[in-house]
């Protein structure tokens, strides 16, 4: 794109196509570093020459991925609209990326201060019913990925056990199923334990035959729960408690 001359092209609709492509890169760049420590970091396209040398790119330490990832995120936040319908990448996403990652850094009063934006914004808020979340359109969505019958999400069938037609590759830990407290609403809505006996399994993707589920990247509870870890990290307890208590309210718990 920096190279493409067009009268049509406006700088800015320039940098809000390159700001998409930076977000998908330190979206990506963000969990290989969190998964591996140091990876290859490669910024510029690579075409294999006759021994593939260009193609072995030593790496980079995580540090500099990290920011990175930082200066993508922040030239997504702004060169993007607010908001681009939850599937696209948007400002709002990169706000709540940058306070992921200024939170995972320590740096708390920025993490605070970027979820605060995002919770000021009044675009988005917490659907009422946990389980109403994952049944489609909701206010709660911030950055998710849309599937049709005919790129299907395979998520439930690798979910569900064979007595419902999947595969049961990934089930919920004993110790993740004594984490929910008595009365949480968000367990009936996460995990079956009593349609087969002795074989719990997750029902957050739950349409098998289809695999029209959605994935949620990023939901607004999330930006909750950071900007509570952030306020409590600066020692304010009462901003934390509020915003974490929103999240638990919801869910039914004291």
């Amino acid at each position: 794109l920096p190279g493409v001359s067009d009268p049509s092209l406006t700088d800015a609709l320039r940098n809000e196509f390159i700001a998409e492509a930076v977000f998908l890169r330190a979206y990506a760049y963000w969990y290989l570093v969190n998964n591996w420590g140091d990876v290859p970091l490669i910024l510029e396209p690579t075409s294999p020459d006759a021994l593939g040398v260009e193609l072995q790119v030593p790496n980079a330490p995580a540090s500099a991925t990290v920011a990175q990832v930082i200066q993508d995120f922040q030239f997504a936040e702004a060169n993007l609209p607010l908001t681009i319908g939850g599937t696209r990448a948007s400002s709002t996403a990169a706000k709540v990326m940058l306070a992921r990652a200024y939170l995972q850094q320590g740096d708390y009063a920025q993490a605070l201060s970027k979820a605060q934006e995002v919770i000021d914004s009044g675009l988005f808020g917490l659907q009422p019913s946990y389980a109403d979340i994952f049944d489609g359109g909701s206010a709660e969505q911030i950055w998710y990925l849309d599937f049709t019958s005919e790129d299907n999400n395979d998520n439930a069938f690798f979910y569900f056990p064979s007595a419902l037609g999947g595969r049961l590759s990934i089930s919920p830990s004993a110790e993740m199923i004594a984490a929910y407290e008595p009365g949480d609403l968000r367990f009936a809505a996460s995990i079956d334990t009593a349609s087969i006996a002795g074989q719990p399994f997750a029902i957050k993707y739950s349409d098998i035959v289809s695999g029209t589920d959605p994935i949620y990247f990023i939901r607004y509870a999330e930006v909750l729960l950071i900007a509570s870890e952030a306020a409590a990290e600066t020692g304010n307890f009462t901003l934390a408690s509020d915003l974490i208590n929103q999240v638990r309210e919801r869910a039914g718990v004291a």
